[in-house]
């Protein structure tokens, strides 16, 4: 049996070994359009502000994939599938023959419809590639404009003042990080950033126009017809599914690659995992990409069992997750964080302004919904166990915030016994 995976991601690398787990004997060729070896892209902003090197992103060297026995082909570019006759052809123009084929191209920077954004001085920070490119932008700059307050954004703003530079972050929405935090906990991050000396504007008004390009720099427009003047930009408003090769074939796609609950797609043979998968989201039971790192490792080893035969169903993953940490303020947010009483659900919090610290769960019932955390992420993990586990929390759900509240609370007897529905 030969596997062929496209995708040295997480998702990629992930159902790589559960297969050889699985099938000791198969044959498994992982292709890459990146020279690299598989490597943290959650680790790019250590890399750009010099607190990482090269070496140290990788996940594995290269001894590793020859113990596994897995073939590798970096660099290379898949630009044409023939699903009847089962037959990859490379950039190249190599032939690859396979018997299940796992699609986990990831994704790519998004980039919006702004003119003047297509100018080398502008960049994304997905790639390694991207983030050598930063490094070199940033050589000998005095100013540099972050489009994007998301989790990536902002990283690249603190790893970009790190290096030195003036740093200006433009937002379009209310506050920074707003698809995961609310109003308070962003405003802590705010706070965190300022004390660095990084400018955040957030807002319709700042919502970028234009992006002129000249001889000293670039001149970035805003709607409220102010100018902030940049050596160069780096565009972090998100990201999108790497279609371009599954966009030609009978493969169905929406925003992403639409697999059935064993990630399998319409095509039989032909699975996909990570952030170029469109699967089942754990709180609607509707489509979605969730362009995640645990997602991706999740979904890529799930693949892989299918792949090998075992028919696994996915559950669904929880689609609104992350963390961050700028300076030595660690933030997460997880599930339904923003969801209101007017909507149907209890929120209650946690702030001690002193300490920089701010906490909140949102409970429908006793059942946890969402989580967001900041300053003290200690509890994060039984908190995010708790809403996955969907479980009837009875007289815990009053205890969630307390100071003492831990993994302990599950083992104490004179508590009633979770119903997991």
């Amino acid at each position: 049996m030969r596997h062929v995976i496209l995708g040295n991601g997480a998702a990629g690398l992930a159902a790589a070994r559960q297969l050889r787990a699985l099938s000791p004997t198969d044959e498994i060729l992982i292709i890459s359009d990146e020279p690299y070896l598989t490597y943290s892209r959650c680790l790019l902003a250590e890399y750009i502000r010099g607190d990482r090197s090269k070496e140290r992103l990788l996940l594995h060297p290269a001894e590793f994939y020859q113990q596994q026995r897995f073939d590798l082909l970096l660099g290379r570019s898949a630009i044409e599938l023939d699903t009847d006759q089962r037959v990859l052809r490379l950039d190249d123009g190599q032939r690859i023959d396979y018997d299940r084929l796992l699609i986990a191209t990831g994704a790519v920077s998004a980039m919006p419809p702004i003119p003047g954004l297509q100018s080398e001085r502008v960049v994304g920070l997905r790639t390694m590639a991207d983030a050598d490119r930063i490094i070199e932008l940033a050589a000998g700059a005095d100013r540099a404009v972050v489009i994007g307050g998301g989790y990536i954004g902002l990283e690249a703003a603190y790893a970009l003042k790190r290096l030195g530079l003036q740093v200006t972050v433009l937002e379009r929405m209310p506050h920074i990080l707003y698809a995961n935090l609310d109003e308070l906990a962003a405003g802590i991050i705010t706070n965190d950033l300022a004390a660095e000396r990084i400018a955040i504007r957030t807002g319709s008004d700042h919502q970028v126009t234009r992006i002129d390009e000249g001889r000293a720099g670039l001149r970035v427009n805003l709607c409220s017809n102010e100018s902030l003047e940049a050596d160069f930009v780096v565009c972090a408003v998100g990201v999108r599914s790497n279609l371009e090769l599954v966009r030609r074939t009978p493969i169905k796609a929406d925003i992403g690659v639409l697999v059935d609950d064993y990630l399998q797609t319409n095509v039989p043979g032909i699975y996909s995992a990570g952030d170029v998968a469109q699967a089942r989201d754990l709180w609607t039971g509707e489509p979605k990409t969730t362009p995640i790192w645990p997602n991706a490792v999740a979904q890529g080893k799930l693949a892989a069992r299918n792949m090998a035969g075992q028919q696994r169903p996915y559950t669904g993953e929880v689609g609104l997750q992350n963390a961050v940490e700028f300076r030595e303020v660690p933030a997460i947010s997880f599930g339904l964080c923003k969801a209101t009483e007017a909507e149907g659900y209890q929120v209650r919090t946690l702030y001690r302004p002193q300490q920089g610290i701010y906490k909140k769960v949102v409970l429908q019932g006793d059942v946890l919904k969402g989580v967001i955390l900041v300053g003290d992420i200690s509890h994060a993990g039984v908190l995010t166990s708790l809403i996955k586990s969907g479980a009837h929390l009875g007289p815990i759900a009053e205890r969630l915030l307390e100071e003492g509240f831990s993994q302990a609370y599950w083992m104490r007897p004179r508590l009633p016994a979770l119903d997991v529905v």
